[in-house]
């Protein structure tokens, strides 16, 4: 068992805190609930909703083995090339789908903000 330091416990919590608000914002633009998103359900719109809180914790930055273990926190289980996969994607679709960006931008805004 790994013991953290009361700093590291505080951060830890804060990214969790970080990607369970992106978690609640992404599944509600993408009409699924986070039970879905958390799911092994394999469809387009659950998959793309994954691909895009990777891509915003990523850019928070939150690093890849966080956010797998984020993942598996909500009992979907990853590999750390999964999450890698899914940011490289999220990536391409920033470039080639304005909805998309837009999407990503106004979330990570808002995150911003709060």
């Amino acid at each position: 068992m790994i013991c953290l330091r009361p700093s590291e416990k505080s951060s830890e919590a804060m990214k969790e805190k970080i990607f369970n608000s992106y978690a609640t914002q992404v599944a509600s633009l993408y009409g699924i609930s986070e039970a879905e998103m958390f799911s092994p359900d394999k469809s387009k719109s659950v998959v793309d909703a994954r691909y895009m809180l990777m891509y915003l914790c990523k850019m928070r930055p939150i690093r890849v083995m966080v956010i797998k273990d984020l993942f598996e926190k909500r009992d979907l289980v990853m590999h750390h090339s999964t999450v890698v996969h899914g940011i490289k994607v999220a990536e391409k679709m920033m470039k080639l789908d304005p909805d998309f960006k837009t999407a990503v931008k106004s979330i990570s805004r808002e995150k911003e903000l709060a």
